[in-house]
Formats: C-alpha cells, structure tokens, sequence
C-alpha cells in the first residue's frame, strides 16, 4: 500500500485472517495466507484450535524467503529444523488465548506468506491459525 497521501487518511478496520490445514500422522503439510490486495494488514494477535500439541510450524514470506519462524539449520547432533511448537507461537483459543504482537507487524496486501505444518503425534493433526489485527484501508478525505 502507498503512503498516505494528502486528500487520504487511513482507517483501521477489524479483519482476521485464517489459515486451515490437516496434517496427516507423521507428515508434513502446507498452507498459504494470501494478504487481500484491498489494505495492508497490521497484525496484532494470533490465536490457534489444533487436535494435538505435537504439531511444528515454519513460516516464510514467499516473496522475499524470509522467515518469520527462523530454521537454525546445521547444528551439530540437531535433526531437520521443522520450525517451533505450535503452542509456543499462538495461544490456545481453548483456554481464551491469543498471543499479542509486542510491536505490530504489517504485512503488505497481496503478500503470501507460506506455512509448513510437521506433525509428530502419530495421529492426524488438524491445525487453525487466526491472525487478528486489522485492514489499513485508505479513503479519501471528506
């Protein structure tokens, strides 16, 4: 999104974004959240449902490859990096939670960020990530 401009003003509106995925027992599985080309979204919170705790995550900005979730591949005696438990990014809509953003984070409209699921509870996992925050929605001035 541009910079504001004089004769617009930005308007927050509440938007969540959702990410679904079943992951079977012992794999891997993908998602893409796809940022509406209409604002850029300013995260603030992010909230999960998943079937098992024993659920890693990876998260990438498929544009740039940065990662949000950062592999410290290449450790000694270390396996495959699969990202972190999903418990310790999100908080648990169970128990009434979601994490907060410390700083607000902005992702671009139209940005794609790409999540890698790897389940290890020998069960199938199904997974939900909620991202809260809100469309940075340009209007023109009255």
């Amino acid at each position: 999104m541009a910079a504001q401009n004089q004769g617009t003003t930005i308007v927050k509106y509440p938007r969540w974004l959702v990410v679904d995925a079943v992951c079977g027992a012992n794999a891997q599985a993908g998602a893409n959240l796809q940022i509406p080309n209409d604002a850029d979204f300013e995260w603030w919170w992010i909230s999960c449902f998943r079937t098992s705790g024993l659920m890693k995550i990876l998260i990438t900005e498929s544009g740039t490859q940065r990662y949000l979730v950062y592999p410290q591949q290449g450790v000694a005696g270390q396996a495959n990096f699969n990202g972190m438990y999903i418990d310790q990014l999100a908080g648990l809509v169970a128990n009434n939670g979601a994490f907060p953003i410390a700083v607000p984070f902005v992702m671009p409209g139209s940005r794609t960020y790409i999540h890698t699921f790897t389940d290890s509870s020998d069960a199938q996992n199904t997974v939900e990530l909620a991202y809260i925050g809100y469309a940075l929605l340009q209007i023109a001035a009255a």
